[in-house]
Order: structure tokens, then sequence, then C-alpha cells
């Protein structure tokens, strides 16, 4: 069974469980990534979400986290790349595929590879971004200086892995600071170890003449640092190889552009039929405050039926106030307006007709330009109104000072609730709550 765009599901692998999602609906690609980024968090950082998305406009785009990291169980025994191998397979299964288009980056290369070379009936085509076969350590730095790096309260950590891996956002604070707090979420310092030390001693150069399966190599010659790992080029058999600008490592930084547009040619035979457009849009977020407490109070039973009640209710006022659903998790709903007055004439009415079934919301509202592609939308915009509508009270809707500006002369009554630090945002922003029409 399909899950919505961007659910967490999981797969059995071992008798443990792997955490995953999956985006859009086209030909399955599943993107095997080096780093420890969990899935929880790979499209809270705008650049990342971009890349995820123009991914999941031609393909059924599949992440995971391997075992240790994330949201999958703990490691019971030392990692291998047959069994970071066996799990991609595993996912591929779990995501309702029997084979799929295999996305290797960095460290990620040695189990794409290893699949392709050894069970090529689960693998279409094989992609290789910036991604090694081989472990090569940096200059002047041992396996001792790489673990190290991952200790807690490392102060000065002999390798700043941000720098190797994206030397075009060293400078970032924003972008260093999502990086260290993903990474922390995604695997304890000594599961980080662990897995670095695999990724360090890892080996795949013996398998790759055996590879027989369609195959792309994506190369940024412009790269220049120290990296650990023989990059892969021409050196399978068949393959494609193409360079592309870039001084990064990570393939979604710091513009993807180019390297989703060949992986793209590599699966469809096109580049850009589903063009992204930017368009001027108000988003809307909304979320029912104390869902969890709620289900267990009532039960499974009760508590979905109380769902397709308020879901029902969320459609009805869309179409009444012109608003577009674009995505739904559990009981939230990302919507779209034309203009923000049409946004919040449709949120008061929201809070009023949830009240009426025992639902209070939490309702965020920003306006701004939007990526629109295919049936999604993504870009800083999204980002804000997301963060908006957390700082919401119960049975509050919350705008920012872009979305007020845009009403001026409009009939609606604000109230003044501060600047605040929107997470992942830069800057602080001024946001309004809008007050009741009795107020």
């Amino acid at each position: 069974m399909v899950g919505a765009d961007g659910e967490i599901r999981y797969a059995e692998h071992r008798g443990a469980q792997l955490a995953f999602r999956t985006w859009g609906d086209g030909p399955p690609l599943i993107y095997v990534a080096s780093q420890f980024i969990p899935v929880a968090a790979m499209d809270e950082e705008p650049a990342h979400e971009r890349f995820l998305h123009a991914l999941s406009s031609f393909a059924t785009l599949i992440v995971f986290d391997r075992r240790g990291v994330g949201l999958s169980d703990p490691m019971d025994e030392p990692p291998t790349i047959d069994d970071w191998s066996g799990q991609v397979e595993t996912v591929i299964t779990g995501a309702g595929f029997d084979d799929a288009y295999v996305l290797g980056h960095g460290a990620g290369g040695m189990p794409a590879s290893t699949l392709a070379a050894t069970r090529p009936h689960r693998v279409r085509g094989l992609i290789l971004a910036m991604a090694y076969g081989r472990a090569v350590m940096p200059a002047g730095a041992g396996i001792e200086q790489l673990l190290a790096s991952a200790r807690p309260n490392e102060e000065a950590p002999p390798v700043d892995f941000l720098a190797e891996l994206a030397p075009s956002r060293v400078g970032d604070a924003r972008f260093r600071q999502w990086w260290s707090s993903a990474g922390r979420r995604g695997a304890s310092p000594a599961v980080a170890q662990t897995l670095l030390a695999l990724n360090a001693s890892g080996d795949v150069t013996a398998l790759v003449p055996s590879i027989e399966v369609r195959t792309l190599v994506i190369r940024r010659p412009d790269f220049r640092g120290p990296i650990f790992g023989a990059f892969f080029g021409d050196d399978i058999p068949g393959a494609t190889v193409v360079d592309v600008p870039g001084i990064d490592v990570l393939p979604w930084l710091p513009d993807s552009g180019a390297v989703v547009a060949e992986i793209e040619d590599f699966i469809t035979g096109q580049r850009g039929h589903t063009p992204v457009q930017r368009s001027l849009l108000t988003i809307m977020f909304t979320d029912v405050v104390g869902s969890t407490a709620s289900a267990v109070r009532l039960g499974d039973g009760r508590w979905r039926d109380l769902l397709e009640g308020h879901d029902r209710l969320m459609r009805e006022e869309l179409a009444r106030h012109d608003g577009h659903e674009v995505d739904t998790a559990g009981d939230g709903f990302l919507t779209t307006f034309a203009t923000p007055s049409q946004a919040v004439r449709c949120a008061t009415r929201l809070h009023r007709v949830m009240a009426d079934i025992g639902l209070q919301l939490r309702v965020g509202i920003h306006c701004g330009e939007v990526e629109v592609r295919a049936r999604n939308i993504a870009g800083i915009s999204v980002h804000i109104a997301a963060r908006t509508q957390a700082k919401a009270n119960p049975d509050e809707t919350l705008v920012t000072s872009t979305a007020r500006e845009a009403m001026t002369g409009a009939d609606v009554a604000f109230v003044d609730r501060g600047r605040h630090t929107l997470k992942g945002v830069a800057g602080r922003w001024a946001l309004y709550a809008i007050a009741p029409p009795d107020a």
C-alpha cells in the first residue's frame, strides 16, 4: 500500500525495522546517501528539500535510514557493506517495488554498486553521484583522526566534515547549525564512529568489472578538497560518465539543477519535462492540537472517525474559500490560496467548525514565492509558513508580517505577537495573531 508523500513508513530487515519515506509518482528511485542525516530531517534544509522534490517530480523517490541511523532500529552487530546493500533491497521491496533505479552518493556508492553487481535483477539502473567504491583517507589524516571528529563535545575536531563535503557552505552559520543538529539526531557518537569506520574501510572495487546494469556516473571535476574515497569514473564497463559544475561533494549543493537534469535524462530520456515555475501564493499550514493524547484517550477507532470528520470539514472549507489542498501528513494540511485574505477567512471558519467536533487547530499563514513542480510546492516560503504554524497557540492563527502587509486595507484585526526566530530561516520574523471577529 502506497503511503502519502513524505509519510514515514517501515520495512522489516532481518528482524529490525528500517524507516523510509517516499515522494512522487513515477519510476522508483532509491537514494542511498553517505551522510547520517535522518529521513525525518531531510526536508528541513531548503536546498536539500529542493533536491528531493526535484527528483520526485519524475520518479517515486525513496529515502531511508540505514540501521542504527535516525528512526531505524539500532544495530545489533558490526555493520557491513553487504548488509547495507541488503537494506537497500529490503526498502525497495517495502516501498512496493520489485526493482528500482539506485542513486548512490559518497560512501553510498559502495552498497549501491554491490547491489547492482550481485543482484542486478533488483536494479533498473545504477546512478553514482560523487560516489566512491574504495576508501582513501585525506593526506595527513588517519582513521583515528576521522573517528575522533565524531566524539561528543569535541571542540576542535581533527576533520571538519562540512568543509570536506560542502566547501561552498563553510561560512554559512545557519547551514552549519542544521548540519550539526541533523547529524546528531541521525546518529549517536558511538554509531557515527562505527559507520565512519565502515565507510573508511570499505572497498568494492573488485565487484566493479561485474556491473552490467545500465550505469550513469556523475562527477564534479572542480572539487579540489580531500575526500574519504576514490570517486567512480570510467572504470565501470559501458558507464555513461558526465561532469557537472560545482565544488561540493554533496549532490544537492550549491545548486542541484545540473545533477537532477542528468538523472532525469537517464531515467526518462528527457530533461525538464516538468519545469520548475515560481508563483506568488499564500501558504497555509494547519495542525490538530494534542492529536497524540487524543488518540490515546479515544482509541484508534474513535480517533480515526474524528480525523475523517476533520478531513471532510477541511476540504469543505477549502472549497468554500477557493483554497487548494497540496499535501496532508497525519492530521496536518498544507494548502494554498490566491490571497492571504482568503486564507485568513478560511482559517477563521475552520476554528469554528473544528470546535463543533471537539478539535483545536494551530494555523500558520505566509505569503511569498514558491517553486511549483507538478503537484508539489517547495522553497523557503513553505518553510516559513510551517515554522509560523508551529509558533501558534491552540485555536490561534498566526500570520507573518509579509502576509499582514499584503492585507493592508482588509477588514482584519491583528494582535502583535512579537518577533521570533523560525527554525532553519534566517533573521527574526514579526508574527501577528488574527483577532477573533468579536474581539
